[in-house]
C-alpha cells in the first residue's frame, strides 16, 4: 500500500507494489480488457485454453499464473504482455480516507512522454 509519506506527485510503478498489490493490478487489467472485449470468463477460457478457475483466481488477484498461461490469456483478449505489464499506474486519491487507491489502467501516454524527433523532414 502506498503511504502518505510517499510523494503524491510520484507515479507509482508495478515494481514498487507488494506482491498482493501487483497481482491485484494485473488481475484487474485482465478483467477490464476482457469486459471491454465483451467476453465472458467462460468464453475466455474456451479461447485461451486456460480454465475458468485459473481465470477467476487471476482476475481476483489470487492467482499466480505462469508466463505461458498469462500469454495465452492476453493473446485471447487482444492485449499485449507489454500493456499488461506497463510499469506506470495512475493514482486515484480518496478524499474520504488516508489511503490512496490505485487504478488498474496502464498510464496513458502524454504529449510530454511522446517520443521526440531529432530532425524535421520538409517536403
Amino acid at each position: 500500500m502506498i503511504t502518505q509519506e510517499q510523494s503524491l506527485s510520484a507515479v507509482p510503478v508495478l515494481d514498487t507494489l507488494t506482491t498482493d498489490e501487483f497481482l491485484s493490478v494485473v488481475g484487474q487489467r485482465v478483467r477490464n480488457q476482457r469486459s471491454d472485449q465483451g467476453m465472458s470468463r467462460k468464453r475466455l477460457a474456451e479461447v485461451s485454453g486456460v480454465s475458468e478457475r485459473y481465470l477467476a483466481q487471476l482476475e481476483s488477484g489470487q492467482g499466480n499464473m505462469s508466463i505461458a498461461l498469462l500469454r495465452k490469456v492476453t493473446t485471447a483478449i487482444g492485449m499485449s504482455m507489454g500493456t499488461l505489464m506497463s510499469a506506470e499506474i495512475t493514482e486515484t486519491h480518496s478524499l474520504s480516507s488516508d489511503s490512496i487507491s490505485l487504478s488498474t489502467e496502464p498510464a496513458k501516454p502524454t504529449a510530454d512522454s511522446a517520443p521526440k524527433a531529432d530532425f524535421v523532414v520538409e517536403i
